[in-house]
């Protein structure tokens, strides 16, 4: 064999297994109770001939499904394993691996741990509206991290707009956002609901990309005393809608004994005040509202989570754009950082359901019992509380107490307005007239 050839020989094979390294590695609750699915992706090639892939958990080799595809001009193989049999509360190890042309590539090792279905309390990162294109979405990244790392965060749910592709030639983006998000989505379960942004190519990339348990644009999870279920307000979603049976039917068998909090996680918001015409004034109260809401309030939704506005904003307990004790509480966590920035201004004169508004850069950190909901806005530079709620159970009737507390990172004390600030200034202005 001529030296020519042999160096022609490994630099092929070294090519190969480039195009064949783990990578983006990111997980997720499987449908079946003890299941979980481990997704990773190669870059470099569409080739599947000849080509096999695994995750290796302990002395298991669990095959993996491969498939790919093109839109956009992408390049490279989606790899989906489902892990069985797994134990609630145990730890696991585990890595993914490929093999091409006699050449097997394998990524770190990773450590997770699979999360009980009656886990006393569990502790969720929600946000929406993230990327990791710029310096503000980087910093939320890494605070959610450093979290996940220390094992403050059980779960990572993410309501709509996922990288900010932004284009239908630029699919690459997802790989690296994806890459940034593997310390945290790698360890823990990482949930997410479709927005926006991921509509170019037809939502091919986001759909390609993850494996949640039943469709990737509407499915539901049950953590500890949390059911969590994600919806699509990019698709059809008002009653008649395939969308809309499959959460009647959700809803329907939610067990409160097991799952006391019910918690609905979509992208567009049905109520935020947001200086922002289309959506805050239409879309809204005039189409969003009138085709979900009466389903949420049917089946007692306590929370809705929603993004899509790039700020933050909790309302009191709404029922049909009213305030009410058994209405669910609106939040919006459009404010962790992307490409686009944040949304600045809001209506005047601001709704009286509008307890507390931010345009601070941040995340939302939530901790269930199986009494007691605790929402805390954390600011992502350095992980001071910005908004704390306390919604409790009373018994028997359900009714929903909501406390908080609101603490400003600035000197100015102008960070964040709360209801409170808001009813003392009109009652000193009635005083003074």
């Amino acid at each position: 064999m001529s030296r020519l050839l042999l160096v022609f020989m490994v630099m092929a094979a070294m090519a190969a297994g480039s195009e064949l390294s783990p990578e983006q590695v990111h997980t997720a609750l499987g449908a079946a109770d003890g299941s979980m699915s481990i997704t990773f992706l190669t870059v470099g090639s569409n080739e599947t001939a000849g080509v096999s892939s695994w995750v290796e958990l302990g002395a298991t080799k669990v095959p993996a499904t491969i498939s790919t595809y093109t839109a956009g001009g992408w390049v490279g193989l989606v790899h989906k394993a489902m892990l069985t049999g797994l134990v609630g509360g145990q730890g696991y190890k585990y890595r993914c691996g490929t093999k091409a042309h006699g050449s097997e590539q394998s990524s770190d090792w990773f450590d997770m741990k699979f999360l009980p279905k009656d886990l006393e309390t569990v502790k969720l990162a929600i946000v929406a509206d993230l990327d990791g294109r710029e310096a503000a979405g980087v910093s939320t990244i890494d605070a959610m991290s450093k979290e996940v790392e220390a094992g403050k965060i059980d779960a990572l749910l993410h309501a709509g707009d996922i990288a900010y592709i932004k284009s239908a030639s630029t699919e690459q983006i997802y790989d690296t956002f994806l890459n940034q998000m593997q310390p945290i989505a790698s360890r823990v379960p990482y949930h997410v609901a479709v927005g926006n942004q991921e509509h170019w190519n037809n939502f091919s990339g986001y759909d390609n990309r993850f494996a949640m348990p039943g469709s990737n644009f509407w499915h539901s999870i049950s953590v500890g005393p949390v059911h969590a279920v994600f919806l699509s307000t990019e698709h059809e979603h008002g009653p008649g809608s395939p969308q809309y049976a499959w959460a009647e039917d959700d809803l329907r068998k939610v067990d409160r004994s097991l799952t006391p909090w019910v918690m609905v996680l979509l992208h567009r918001p049905l109520y935020c005040s947001t200086n922002d015409y289309y959506d805050c004034r239409i879309a809204g109260p005039k189409e969003l509202r009138p085709a979900v809401e009466p389903l949420l309030l049917q089946y007692g939704v306590d929370v809705v989570v929603a993004g899509h506005v790039h700020n933050y904003e909790r309302t009191s307990g709404m029922v049909n754009g009213s305030q009410a004790t058994k209405g669910p509480v609106h939040i919006t966590v459009g404010n962790a950082g992307d490409i686009e920035g944040m949304t600045h201004g809001w209506m005047k004169p601001r709704p009286e359901w509008s307890l507390v508004q931010s345009t601070e850069l941040g995340w939302s950190r939530w901790t269930a019992t199986p009494k007691s909901l605790l929402l805390e806005l954390i600011a992502s530079a350095n992980g001071t509380i910005l908004d704390l709620s306390l919604i409790h159970i009373s018994e028997p009737t359900r009714l929903l107490s909501i406390s908080y507390a609101v603490f400003c990172l600035k000197k100015k004390k102008k960070t964040l307005t709360s209801q409170k600030k808001h009813q003392s200034r009109k009652k000193k202005t009635t005083e003074k007239q």
